[in-house]
């Protein structure tokens, strides 16, 4: 406090500019509040002589809620051919989303992407990709969300099957195997014609 006549009679606190106050027992000319969790309000009461007490003009310490990245929905898995749109959104965050990212591994090498909207659209993705949201409240420390996977499954290639031969009428045995293929086995097929 400065620019005061008188003595400092206490320091008060409350949550609101209008009161109810508090007394904090301090007569000092500088109070030091420390792990406030709200915005809080101060001001000091000052008395001279037989005067009637006065008090100073209201300090203020605004405290911003702490930084929550929060989650992004939207994981998915499509195949590389699809001409796709996808769609992620940020929920459970607590401040300002003030960037997107991607990042091949989901781990490190994120990209920033210029969007601040809690929702973002992405098409053209050839592999595998993760997103995730940069948040920040105040002057608290930005932190990131959860990220979400859109997985992109390259396309399935048949393959080169080996084992044709002739083989005499009755008992017989071939052994047929699959090489240079890309995916999943689903099954095995037998025609009798190869049309």
């Amino acid at each position: 406090i400065s620019d005061y006549t008188g003595t400092i009679v206490d320091w008060e606190s409350s949550s609101s500019a209008s009161g109810p106050w508090t007394g904090l027992t301090e007569t000092g000319t500088s109070l030091t509040v420390t792990d406030l969790t709200a915005t809080t309000y101060y001001r000091v009461e000052v008395e001279n002589g037989v005067c009637s007490s006065d008090y100073s003009s209201i300090g203020m310490v605004t405290v911003i809620p702490e930084t929550v990245g929060g989650n992004v929905s939207g994981s998915t898995t499509h195949c590389a051919d699809d001409d796709a749109t996808y769609t992620m959104t940020l929920s459970g965050h607590t401040g300002e989303v003030i960037r997107w990212e991607r990042s091949l591994t989901g781990e490190d090498q994120w990209i920033s992407i210029d969007h601040t909207n809690t929702t973002l659209d992405y098409s053209d993705l050839q592999e595998t990709t993760f997103f995730r949201a940069i948040v920040k409240s105040g002057v608290c420390d930005e932190e990131a969300s959860q990220s979400a996977e859109i997985q992109i499954d390259g396309l399935s290639e048949g393959g080169e099957l080996s084992g044709s031969q002739e083989v005499c009428s009755g008992t017989n045995s071939t052994t047929f195997t699959i090489s240079d293929y890309t995916g999943t086995i689903v099954d095995w097929e037998s025609s009798s014609s190869a049309s």
